[in-house]
């Protein structure tokens, strides 16, 4: 007399055929031929409504090719002004960063940024 799988059995075995063809299938390479762009300007803000550092950071968008590599932007001038007529030039602290500790955003007015 034949013993009858259990389908508890049957249903593993067909996962682990499954799991086989799957997995085991035909890999083709594909290469992408990926332009190369010119870099942009990317500009971080911070000013707030507390008293402390307000910073503006500068750097250049960063290569496919060298990834977390994002070139700063120095010795440039960064001057934020207000719809009231206050004007605050920012100072480099460090590579491609600008503090002021005179600024305090007020909410309800509005600002204008120039970097030059």
């Amino acid at each position: 007399m034949k013993q009858k799988w259990p389908i508890q059995n049957l249903k593993i075995s067909l996962i682990a055929f499954a799991e086989v063809v799957i997995t085991g299938s035909c890999q083709k390479v594909i290469n992408i031929d990926l332009q190369t762009a010119n870099s942009i300007v990317v500009i971080q803000a911070y000013v707030t409504d507390q008293p402390g550092i307000d910073t503006v950071k500068l750097n250049y968008t960063g290569s496919y090719y060298n990834p977390g590599h994002y070139p700063a932007i120095t010795n440039a001038v960064v001057v934020i002004t207000d719809n009231t007529g206050a004007v605050d030039t920012f100072m480099q602290v460090d590579s491609g960063v600008y503090a002021s500790t005179h600024l305090t955003g007020i909410p309800g007015n509005t600002y204008t940024m120039k970097v030059f």
